[in-house]
């Protein structure tokens, strides 16, 4: 988002960036410390496992948009959910409505739905079997939009509509 804010500037590679940018930039760098403390399991079941789901969230702002998935995974003693992983994008210059961009926050890219091609994929590379797989979106313009036959759509929304439909068909 800092690179994008930049290039809206149109400052050219030999400028000086202005003091604004230069302190965002150093609040960052001043910040990346805190990922040395940052432990992430590998082990996303736990032994035993006698139920599994995959479960998805995908979210969107004016700024960005993206989607994660966890693995729940029970056992006779224990529940456990763990991050398997996340995608993330930064928003397209071109203002969009929040509820577009929560349908993008569904997209690899605007002609790819992220939530549901990153659950496709994790499905099909997976050795895990699911028994349970639930997708989350809070926006309801979106969740409406997924229900309706796609040509009753404007093609933008309609063409992620129909690959959202077409992806999760085969995982549901």
């Amino acid at each position: 988002m800092m690179i994008q804010k930049i290039w809206l500037l149109k400052i050219d590679w030999d400028q000086n960036l202005p003091r604004q940018e230069i302190e965002n930039f150093q609040r960052y760098v001043a910040e990346l410390h805190q990922l040395k403390d940052l432990k992430i399991p590998r082990c996303i079941l736990l032994k035993d496992s006698v139920a599994v789901q995959l479960i998805g969230f995908t979210d969107a702002s004016a700024q960005a948009y993206g989607a994660c998935l966890y693995v729940k995974s029970e056992n006779a003693n224990k529940t456990q959910i763990r991050l398997v992983c996340i995608k993330t994008r930064v928003a397209p210059l071109k203002t969009l409505s929040i509820p577009m961009l929560e349908l993008l926050a569904l997209s690899l890219s605007l002609s790819a739905t992220l939530l549901s091609k990153l659950t496709s994929k994790i499905v099909k590379i997976s050795d895990l079997k699911f028994d349970e797989v639930h997708l989350f979106s809070d926006s309801k313009v979106v969740l409406d939009w997924i229900q309706i036959q796609p040509h009753l759509l404007k093609v933008f929304v309609a063409n992620r509509v129909s690959l959202i439909q077409e992806l999760t068909q085969t995982i549901f």
